[in-house]
């Protein structure tokens, strides 16, 4: 379990946490005043909002689609994408 958690945690950080502070994501979904109700500055409130939330569906639309995310940005790429499914299928506690 303890290195489950450890390739877990180092996922978020090295792949996830990167992706959503250069798309700007932390600017309005921090924890103080998250937009939406959302936040998504921790490991388990992005996951949440992955596994739980539209996370996945908001960021998977075009442009100029109702609900685009992140929002006055541009579209994150299939590897990022990829990075925050794969994100999904992990456990958290």
């Amino acid at each position: 379990m303890g290195s489950e958690m450890f390739i877990r945690d180092r996922y978020y950080t090295g792949s996830v946490q990167p992706i959503l502070d250069s798309k700007g994501c932390t600017g309005c979904h921090a924890t103080s005043g998250p937009a939406g109700g959302l936040a998504l500055d921790s490991f388990e409130s992005v996951h949440s909002g992955i596994v739980h939330g539209s996370v996945l569906d908001r960021v998977g639309r075009e442009p100029g689609e109702p609900g685009f995310m992140p929002q006055g940005g541009t579209k994150l790429s299939q590897d990022q994408l990829d990075i925050l499914q794969g994100f999904s299928g992990m456990e958290c506690p």
